[in-house]
Parts: C-alpha cells; sequence; structure tokens
C-alpha cells in the first residue's frame, strides 16, 4: 500500500467497477471478496476497515448509524442510498458523488449519500 493514498473498502452489495473508478482517480481500492471478508457480520468488517484505516463504501444502511459506529472511531464510512441499485446505476450514481464532494474529506466521517444531497456525520 503505497503512503498516503487512500484506500477503499467496497462492501459485497457493490458492483465492482467502483474500484476501478476509485483507482482512475488516483485511489487504492479493493473489495471484501478480493480478503474473503464476504458475508462476515457488519462489526467485523467495520473493525477489519479501522484497522487498516480503509474507507468503507456501502449500500448497507446499518453503516449510517453512528451510535455502533462511531465517525471518530473508523477511517470514514460511505453509504450509498441510490433509488435504483442496479449495478450501472449504482456506478453512475457513484460518479455524480465524486463530482459532488471532495472524497479526500471522508475521514473520520459517515457520508450518506442520497439522490439529491448529503448528510454528513462528524
Amino acid at each position: 500500500r503505497s503512503a498516503g493514498i487512500m484506500h477503499f473498502k467496497l462492501d459485497e452489495n457493490l458492483p465492482s467497477i467502483i474500484t476501478a473508478i476509485l483507482e482512475g482517480a488516483g485511489f487504492e481500492a479493493s473489495t471484501v471478496h478480493e480478503q474473503r471478508l464476504s458475508g462476515v457480520k457488519d462489526a467485523v468488517l467495520a473493525a477489519h476497515c479501522a484497522q487498516k484505516d480503509y474507507t468503507l463504501i456501502t449500500l448497507d444502511n446499518d453503516f449510517s448509524h453512528t451510535v455502533p459506529y462511531p465517525p471518530k472511531e473508523h477511517a470514514g464510512i460511505i453509504v450509498l442510498r441510490p433509488r435504483n441499485q442496479g449495478r450501472i446505476a449504482v456506478a453512475k450514481f457513484f460518479e455524480k458523488f465524486l463530482t459532488r464532494f471532495d472524497i479526500n474529506k471522508c475521514k473520520r466521517k459517515t457520508i450518506i449519500v442520497e439522490e439529491c444531497h448529503l448528510r454528513i456525520r462528524e
């Protein structure tokens, strides 16, 4: 892993094309499948990401709750909330998010991305 480059962990519910989108933007990204974390409990995935300083990207709304996942205790959680959760729609939704938000500023924040606005919890 390159020093100073943010690393994103894609939850199993996301299309892998998002990895290519992030890498094209100069970031590092991997999926839970690549690290054999598919099917683990949310708390296990959150702890893994916090330990490795990975920002988690997910469609799982459970990660938007700040009591079990306090923003100060993780490297960042981005919860995508697109209306259409098809693979291509989610990829386009994520690309739109990247044009609206400086993803470098997601550290120690929970960001809930909805169709027309962002909610940022610190």
